[in-house]
């Protein structure tokens, strides 16, 4: 089989027994990943749920709506997603599952699946790119976590570095995932990086939250227990350098996870820009170890015992560096653990039309508050009234009567106007 071969991108609403697709949200060489959900009688239409997705869904809401991740790998890997099933098997039983690993979605327990079938794991027929038919293909269902991943986060810090305090407790989490892996479960995860670790809740905005991170993508683990001959996968940037060709049971071992979670750390502390990404080679074009500079030199507001620690993770000699059991015991004792490491999340995307129409509310609210205030302290104007006309009367000391021979008019009770002040005089008796 064609290492080439894939399997064209599913559309909305493509149903694969119970589960249907929403929106692809990663694409790899092993394959794609889609977030879906559990299809049910009277269920919103995938249409609507688009929407939805580009909210900040919580937890519940992710568990009110059915959703999870359905993984759907390329012919060529498909081995490889049975063995992570069997991986994922085992560390869903509840005697080993835990906090900071990811988990197989469980269906819930008033629906009914087809007797025999394995939780997370699920079979269809689809069409490869090439026309051709793939039956019985394997796709692995697994919970959704909202957060985003480890490597979001670097990015909208501009791959600079993180506050130490959110860092160390970054550090930390996924150091109790890998002590839980390498000391119960027996399992060594072999790609540790930021993109394999998410978040389960999104981080607050506008006030910051605790990040809480999960472990994912067991592709290309190992265990004791079930041990197998396979290419090398895992991501070169965080690979150990005592990792090369193709692993065998012979290459179980502990310490190259925490060679990549040092690489990781190194990171977070420094901005991921202190780590070169240029590929060096030897004489058989095989990957070459580069060691860093020391983390005090890059980050020198950091503590001693933090850079120390740092460093001997990331020691190329395996047996150097510490067990996740130690990492996590220096953690605590670091001085970068008792700062703050909350962090906020992105803004909501609906956050500026919620802002938009408060503010419109506000300015309405504001002017007529204003007039209000206005009226209320304004003295009351008079009634509207004519203005009055006044009039000065002169008495007379005496009325001289004379004789006329022309007729005067009768006397008025209407005064009559005149400039500034009026004389009344009055007329003559008509003899």
């Amino acid at each position: 089989m064609s290492k080439s071969l894939v399997i064209p991108k599913l559309p909305l609403g493509r149903r694969i027994r119970e589960y249907e697709i929403l929106i692809p949200i990663f694409e790899g060489g092993q394959g794609r990943v889609y977030i879906g959900r559990l299809w049910r009688e009277g269920q919103p239409p995938a249409e609507q749920m688009i929407g939805r997705l580009k909210q900040r869904l919580t937890p519940e809401q992710v568990a009110r709506y059915n959703l999870c991740v359905i993984k759907i790998p390329h012919p060529a890997s498909k081995d490889n997603l049975r063995d992570e099933h069997i991986f994922l098997s085992n560390l869903s039983n509840p005697g080993i599952a835990h906090p900071r690993v990811i988990q197989l979605f469980k269906v819930p327990p008033d629906i009914s699946l087809q007797r025999g079938r394995r939780p997370g794991l699920c079979f269809d027929t689809f069409e490869d790119d090439e026309g051709g038919t793939q039956e019985n293909y394997p796709c692995l269902i697994l919970n959704y976590e909202v957060g985003g991943s480890v490597r979001d986060l670097m990015r909208r810090f501009s791959d600079e570095a993180l506050p130490p305090g959110a860092a160390v407790l970054i550090a930390r989490q996924i150091a109790e995932a890998l002590n839980h892996l390498h000391t119960v479960a027996e399992i060594v995860h072999h790609d540790i990086a930021p993109s394999n670790v998410l978040l389960r809740r999104p981080l607050g905005w506008p006030i910051p939250t605790l990040p809480e991170c999960v472990v994912v993508d067991f592709a290309a683990a190992d265990s004791t227990r079930y041990t197998r001959n396979r290419e090398q996968l895992g991501q070169p940037r965080y690979r150990a350098p005592e990792r090369r060709g193709v692993l065998s049971h012979e290459g179980i071992d502990t310490p190259p996870d925490i060679y990549s979670l040092g690489i990781v750390f190194y990171e977070l502390l420094a901005g991921r820009a202190a780590v070169p990404t240029g590929r060096v080679t030897d004489e058989a074009s095989r990957p070459r170890y580069m060691p860093l500079p020391p983390l005090q030199e890059k980050a020198p507001q950091l503590s001693a015992a933090l850079c120390s620690l740092v460093m001997d993770m990331i020691d190329p000699v395996p047996a150097n560096r510490p067990t996740a059991a130690v990492v996590i015991k220096r953690l605590d004792e670091v001085p970068e653990r008792n700062l703050s490491a909350k962090l906020r999340g992105p803004r909501p995307p609906q956050i500026m039309r919620q802002i938009g129409a408060a503010s419109a509310v506000l300015v309405v609210l504001s002017a007529v508050l204003v007039v209000a205030l206005i009226r209320g302290f304004s003295p009351p104007l008079p009634p509207s009234t004519p203005t009055p006309v006044i009039a000065t009367v002169t008495p007379l000391s005496s009325v001289t009567v004379a004789p006329t021979d022309q007729p005067t008019s009768l006397p008025t009770s209407t005064p009559a106007l005149a400039a500034p002040t009026s004389t009344l005089a009055p007329a003559a008796p008509n003899l």
